[in-house]
């Protein structure tokens, strides 16, 4: 039998999907703190912790993990919050430089986003009537909206870009280049695909329900992610950046220039992904329990005063 404080304080409710801790005060819990402290301060160290790969500028890190889970367990608001609030440390440690919007939001919208997504996957989680068909479904339409988007991209619009004035090794270079990025996009969805099949095919109780929520969600986030900024505003993101340091950039720079970016790029996403993916998703699993123990021990304090 359902003990009826459980099933009152589990209840879904707009409030709950974007402030999930409520009606606990977040900034006013120790635990809940300490907990928002280390994930801020593994998003400094993570973003410190890169491989940086010179000839395209680019580098795969892990720092948005951190940030993600931060969205993922104290929802939309607050990880916007947060978001400003890393992306600003992290500005003001690397020397500052060049602020530029385009790269400023990119941290806000990430918890943003983060929080959305945990919403839905508690939404969907606390039902009654649990049926993991809706969730496969809609996991197949983000990978199918990524993959029409990415070789889109990849294959017609980047095949439209003329080389004239620049060394025809590159054009040789970039043909090859860009089908063995699509080839790591083909391979990225392949894999995911083979995972979401395994799952279907096993019987699932509460427990193991739970956990697929889980990978269904957070794997859906991290491929959302990408998609938001390295295949549809990457491109647009660096052209508009090199025009606002007022760097001096050749002409046809805003059409070619996409080119150097977005290849590059997504060749790095497609490797970084399913690191990332993994990540978040075993953060996610770890730290389910533990959070809501948190919560527990705050209400049953609560309650005993």
């Amino acid at each position: 039998m359902i003990d009826q404080k459980e099933m009152k304080n589990s209840r879904f409710s707009v409030k709950k999907f974007f402030f999930p801790f409520s009606p606990i005060k977040s900034f006013r819990s120790v635990r809940l703190l300490f907990l928002m402290a280390i994930l801020i301060a593994l998003r400094i160290v993570f973003g410190l912790l890169t491989i940086r790969i010179a000839p395209f500028v680019l580098s795969i890190s892990i720092a948005w993990v951190p940030l993600m889970v931060l969205g993922w367990y104290f929802g939309p608001v607050v990880g916007l919050i947060l978001g400003i609030l890393t992306d600003t440390i992290s500005f003001l440690m690397a020397g500052g430089g060049i602020w530029f919007w385009m790269y400023a939001i990119q941290e806000p919208i990430i918890g943003l986003i983060s929080g959305l997504i945990a919403g839905l996957c508690r939404y969907r989680k606390d039902k009654i009537k649990r049926s993991i068909s809706f969730d496969i479904v809609l996991s197949q339409i983000v990978v199918i909206v990524f993959a029409v988007i990415s070789y889109v991209t990849l294959i017609v619009w980047v095949n439209s870009i003329e080389f004239e004035g620049y060394k025809p090794e590159y054009e040789k270079f970039y043909e090859i280049y860009r089908w063995v990025v699509v080839g790591c996009v083909s391979l990225l969805i392949v894999v995911y695909e083979i995972l979401i099949i395994l799952t279907m095919t096993k019987k699932i109780g509460k427990t193991e329900h739970h956990v697929m929520i889980n990978f269904i969600y957070s794997s859906s986030l991290v491929i959302v992610s990408m998609l938001v900024f390295s295949v549809a505003l990457g491109p647009i993101t660096a052209v508009e950046y090199a025009k606002f340091a007022g760097l001096d950039i050749p002409e046809g720079y805003a059409q070619f220039g996409s080119l150097f970016y977005l290849v590059p790029r997504v060749c790095v996403e497609a490797i970084k992904v399913p690191v990332e993916a993994s990540c978040l998703f075993g953060v996610v699993c770890l730290f389910d329990k533990k959070v809501m123990n948190i919560v527990n021990k705050i209400n049953n304090t609560w309650e005993a005063a």
